[in-house]
């Protein structure tokens, strides 16, 4: 891959990266806790596919592209010309997406507030407008193999963000989908469902748990 087209690519990873960061940090100032983890599991499982599918074999490629200042080291995996290579053979059948389903859950009104859930949704689909981006840039680039590289890497990203937080949020709020997009969320537990299962358990009373002499 020329060092320019991984520059633009890792241009706009790092980009992700601080949206990650900002969801987070914004979970942590609106969110119980509960909602919070929600939305670190999600930064945090969408973040791994793009690392590994996409950065680390950047990065494996041509070490000198770590930021400096960075004290990272890829983990052992192929180079990103190595997947490029495998391409060329015939891709496994990718698997569909699966919906979570709710566990000792039970249906009810939204809790979440939806000016918390909106600018979620927002940082979401800036984050999936950088991954797109990405693709845009292997396919202006015209190797083929290169492009199905980045195309799967993008593909798992987008699929654990819409999973495990934008679908989820729109079983809730429908109406928060942008304009212009013909989607519907597969089935599944809503955000505020899937934060009941995460929110910690409340201690018990010191009063309810004392007994009587």
């Amino acid at each position: 891959m020329e060092k320019d087209t991984a520059e633009q690519l890792l241009t706009r990873a790092r980009g992700c990266i601080r949206i990650f960061n900002d969801m987070i940090e914004f979970a942590q100032c609106h969110c119980d806790k509960g909602e919070e983890r929600v939305v670190r599991h999600a930064v945090g499982y969408t973040l791994s596919e793009l690392l590994d599918r996409l950065m680390v074999p950047i990065f494996t490629d041509d070490p000198d592209l770590v930021p400096e200042g960075l004290d990272y080291g890829p983990l052992d995996g192929p180079k990103f010309s190595e997947l490029a290579a495998k391409m060329k053979q015939e891709p496994p059948p990718s698997e569909p997406r699966r919906g979570h389903e709710p566990q000792g859950c039970e249906r009810g009104t939204p809790s979440m507030d939806k000016d918390t859930a909106k600018q979620l949704m927002a940082r979401a689909f800036d984050c999936m407008r950088l991954v797109n981006e990405m693709t845009e840039v292997a396919l202006s680039n015209g190797d083929e193999d290169e492009l199905r590289v980045v195309r799967r890497a993008a593909g798992h990203t987008i699929a654990e963000m819409y999973e495990r937080l934008i679908d989820p949020v729109l079983r809730e709020y429908p109406d928060l989908l942008p304009e212009g997009i013909d989607y519907t969320p597969l089935k599944g537990p809503t955000f505020t469902e899937l934060a009941a299962q995460l929110r910690p358990a409340s201690p018990p009373s010191e009063t309810g748990s004392r007994k009587k002499p």
